[in-house]
């Protein structure tokens, strides 16, 4: 599954989890495909026809549900991506811009931190934060 998914795909994905399908779920999980690590906030600015409780609600339950994964960042905001895509991100500490980055191997680390603890792992999430190139270049001038 990527990061692309039409409207088909996300009536799926809410049937996989027996869950209601409803407009306002279908154009918030749209929302988070389409804005790229967008907070409740940004949802509700870009879908001005649904209240704050209503995409919050419907995001802690996707949230609950592992359809989407919560991004906790320093500045104690969160942003969504879907849980299906698997990346990390670099985000610059300047604008907040988050870039995705895969590397495959450092999905190893679950598997080592499973071996060494004996936990059963589910995910893990690693940011690398920076300063963009127009950051940089802001700077500079």
């Amino acid at each position: 599954m990527n990061g692309n998914l039409g409207s088909e795909e996300l009536i799926l994905l809410l049937k996989e989890h027996g869950l209601r399908i409803t407009p306002h779920r279908i154009q918030i999980l749209e929302m988070i495909i389409a804005e790229g690590h967008p907070t409740v906030e940004e949802i509700a600015k870009r879908v001005p026809n649904m209240s704050l409780t209503t995409i919050y609600n419907n995001v802690k339950q996707f949230v609950s549900m592992n359809i989407v994964k919560e991004l906790p960042y320093e500045n104690g905001m969160s942003r969504y991506e879907l849980s299906k895509i698997n990346n990390y991100h670099v985000i610059c500490q300047s604008c907040g811009l988050i870039v995705d980055f895969t590397f495959p191997t450092l999905i190893e680390v679950e598997d080592m931190a499973s071996r060494l603890t004996k936990y059963k792992v589910h995910r893990h999430i690693m940011g690398i934060y920076g300063v963009c190139t127009d950051c940089q270049h802001t700077a500079t001038r």
